[in-house]
């Protein structure tokens, strides 16, 4: 489970963003771009990502973006705004992040959350979990196609591209053959398709 903090002026999309990302099984802090600052003070330190609108009166996300940073180094950040990206421009130093155009359906962005925290947590797995490099193809595919216990990070870091030679090619001689792995690969390319069909890839 997740800690998110949404900050959203119009108290209407505000309630039913936060009804969707309740659904997802995350907790939600809530708040207004004056506001979020308090509530950042308050469980700045345990927030594992921040979801907030652009322009809000008094307050601009791209700001606070940059506050939740300083405390919370590398967490996943999405932009909203009724301007479209372009209005991302005015910020030169905003973080990597994705951006949604709003409108959006609350049950879209509830997607892209499970998408960044399930990538982040992936990326995030130890190095030592990944295939031996000195194994040949032989044990690899000796693994037991209906009980596969390969670590899900590993077919998130070949999605990704983290696989490289030999590594890449003993996953491939594995998971072109196991029914389990192969749906890893499948969903996880789905995630990813689904983000840069979404908003594009990643600012900056």
């Amino acid at each position: 489970m997740a800690i998110i903090l949404l900050v959203e002026d119009e108290n209407f999309l505000r309630d039913c963003l936060y009804q969707a990302l309740l659904q997802t099984g995350h907790s939600v802090h809530q708040a207004t771009g004056a506001m979020a600052l308090t509530v950042l003070e308050q469980c700045g330190q345990a927030i594992d990502m921040l979801i907030t609108d652009v322009l809000m009166p008094g307050a601009n996300g791209v700001d606070l973006a940059l506050a939740v940073l300083q405390q919370r180094p590398g967490i996943p950040i999405i932009f909203m705004s009724g301007y479209g990206e372009e209005i991302m421009t005015r910020y030169p130093e905003a973080p990597k992040a994705v951006f949604l155009a709003k409108p959006f359906l609350p049950s879209h962005l509830a997607r892209i959350v499970v998408t960044l925290l399930t990538l982040r947590s992936l990326q995030d797995a130890r190095e030592d979990v990944l295939v031996d490099p000195k194994a040949d193809s032989r044990e690899v595919q000796s693994i037991p196609r209906t009980s596969c216990n390969l670590p899900t990070a590993l077919a998130a870091r070949y999605c990704l591209g983290e696989l490289s030679g030999h590594r890449r090619e003993l996953y491939e001689d594995h998971f072109f053959g196991c029914t389990i792995c192969a749906e890893q690969v499948r969903e996880l390319s789905d995630f990813l398709d689904m983000l840069r069909s979404s908003r594009g890839p990643f600012r900056k």
